[in-house]
């Protein structure tokens, strides 16, 4: 650990250090692959654990953990709070501060990203900040430290049972672009998985476009193109310059990955790149539902009820709000009962009746003309009746 720099250029990281997390070790790695990652350089966990060491913080922060109850959201928001005040109050060793600077100003960027990888879990991106001056850069770096400490960072750790004074962490600075002309690659067919494609999408305003391109030889394949006057086309070149580095990247990374990119100043920039982990839904097809019976509609409108058979007016009695009642004819003595169920369902076609006029009133699911109904339909089971078509299914309708 002693050999290792406070801050590195991803070009001079050693891929083989155990003292280098993985983002900045694939950051080296696309590097010195010539690939056109934006410029930056890393804060090493070296100066981390230096910045705990000389303001005392390792001790006075394990000091505050023998108090803090961490299954419990109140204490832990308490925990977060005064280790934060604890940070507030670090400074930065000048030595670190000077070479920071150093590197910063031969960055020569008019706005940097700073990100905080915590090396020891995963390379576990905790947060992104941006700065535009050296005063800005050196607190966000306490501040983004301080960032290990959260709540949930501590909750993590806990179910975990990793020591959270053991964790360490990395900070990643890079130059910050803004353009109207970026985008994403996918090393792989997104929709089908299919390896031997390239799909590159720009992101504008509105909806982008999409190019699909033979990995093997860049040929392309299908564009979706949206043809609105104010969005930007790429020209060829562009496409050819993006797939060239999409398989340069899948031949350094070798699984799948989404690869963010952004042209500034006519050059192109990888902004991120991260695995592709979506998974292939499997296509399933809808199948109709097949009515057991049909009738002629009364109304357009669907209800879903268990069956109650009405043979006389003492089954009336036994009507409620989940039925949905299955008659010989349609009375008008019925009609109190019939207001307060899901629907009515009657085997003679009294479609011209008066009282059908007045269940299309009161806007009732009902199906008329529905032969052998009283023998067919069974009391208690499940069945929804779509009035607008007429169509009986069983249980409920989706």
């Amino acid at each position: 650990m002693s050999t290792v720099p406070q801050v590195l250029w991803f070009a001079d990281i050693d891929q083989e250090s155990e003292w280098i997390g993985a983002h900045s070790k694939q950051l080296a790695g696309l590097t010195k692959a010539k690939l056109p990652i934006l410029p930056g350089f890393i804060i090493t966990q070296k100066a981390y654990t230096n910045f705990l060491r000389e303001n005392n913080l390792d001790k006075k922060i394990e000091q505050l953990f023998s108090t803090i109850a961490f299954d419990r959201s109140d204490s832990l928001m308490q925990g977060e709070y005064h280790v934060r005040q604890l940070f507030k109050n670090a400074r930065l060793p000048e030595e670190l501060v000077n070479e920071i600077l150093d590197f910063y100003d031969e960055l020569d960027a008019e706005e940097i990203s700073i990100s905080l990888f915590e090396t020891g879990n995963h390379g576990r991106k905790h947060k992104t900040i941006h700065a535009t001056t050296e005063e800005e850069l050196n607190k966000q770096i306490i501040l983004l430290w301080s960032e290990m400490f959260t709540g949930n960072a501590l909750w993590h750790r806990h179910q975990r049972g990793h020591n959270h004074l053991q964790a360490n962490a990395e900070i990643i600075i890079q130059r910050e672009i803004h353009t109207d002309l970026d985008g994403t690659i996918f090393t792989i067919d997104p929709s089908t998985h299919k390896k031997n494609k390239i799909v590159i999408m720009t992101h504008h305003p509105h909806k982008g476009d999409t190019y699909i391109l033979s990995k093997k030889t860049l040929t392309i394949l299908d564009r979706i193109l949206n043809y609105k006057p104010d969005l930007y086309k790429l020209t060829l070149d562009e496409i050819l310059e993006l797939g060239e580095i999409a398989k340069k990247v899948d031949e350094h990374l070798y699984l799948p990955h989404e690869i963010m990119w952004a042209v500034d100043e006519g050059k192109v920039y990888i902004t991120e790149i991260k695995p592709f982990t979506q998974l292939l839904q499997p296509k399933t097809e809808k199948k109709s539902k097949l009515p057991i019976a049909r009738g002629k509609g009364v109304t357009a409108k669907i209800g879903t009820g268990i069956v109650n058979i009405i043979h006389s007016p003492l089954d009336l009695q036994t009507a409620n709000t989940h039925n949905v009642l299955v008659v010989a004819n349609l009375e008008a003595n019925q009609l109190p009962y019939i207001k307060k169920t899901q629907g009515i369902i009657v085997e003679a076609n009294q479609w011209h009746s008066e009282i059908v006029a007045i269940l299309k009133q009161y806007g009732i699911p009902a199906i008329v003309n529905v032969k052998q109904a009283t023998k067919f339909f069974r009391n208690g089971r499940v069945i929804t009746i779509h009035g607008g078509k007429g169509e009986i299914y069983s249980g409920g309708f989706h």
